[in-house]
């Protein structure tokens, strides 16, 4: 099990555990990334949390939160917006390497562009984003999500095609 942590003008802090040992992960890339997809969403301030399991470890959580006993490829639990203007919590994203690595493979790209891509649907859903809600929130999140891939594009970092 890997845990980094990484500060980057304070009070923005991503953390990052990989629980699963099948596939060799770019930490600091993936902690770099994540903080930039906060930023391009408006989000400058607090912390997130991102955990790399396999797919048996996702299909526990997708049962025990979402009552659904099948894998999936990325669930997102936010936490309550901080009362003292202190930096808070974000959130925690999970993604599941093994489903996101059959993704890549269905949308011919690679695990790391389709983790960059859940990444960016994870942190939205964090932020108050929900495509299940409505057509209106649907094209909203989709929109939100075009958006910031074109930026994440323009700084040279590839997205795994949705």
């Amino acid at each position: 099990m890997t845990i980094v942590k990484q500060a980057l003008a304070e009070p923005l802090i991503v953390s990052l555990s990989n629980r699963q040992r099948m596939f060799r992960i770019r930490s600091q890339l993936l902690i770099s990334t994540a903080k930039t997809i906060l930023r391009h969403a408006g989000h400058l301030t607090g912390e997130l949390s991102v955990l790399l399991i396999n797919d048996r470890a996702m299909r526990a959580l997708n049962a025990q939160y979402r009552g659904k006993n099948q894998a999936t490829d990325v669930l997102s639990f936010p936490q309550p917006a901080s009362q003292d203007g202190v930096a808070h919590l974000i959130g925690d994203v999970v993604i599941s390497l093994q489903t996101a690595t059959r993704q890549a493979q269905e949308r011919q790209s690679t695990l790391h562009e389709e983790i960059v891509r859940l990444l960016v649907h994870g942190i939205l859903h964090l932020l108050g984003y929900d495509h299940e809600r409505s057509p209106q929130e649907f094209r909203r999140m989709r929109n939100k999500e075009r958006m910031i891939i074109r930026c994440l594009t323009t700084e040279g970092i590839t997205v795994g095609r949705p």
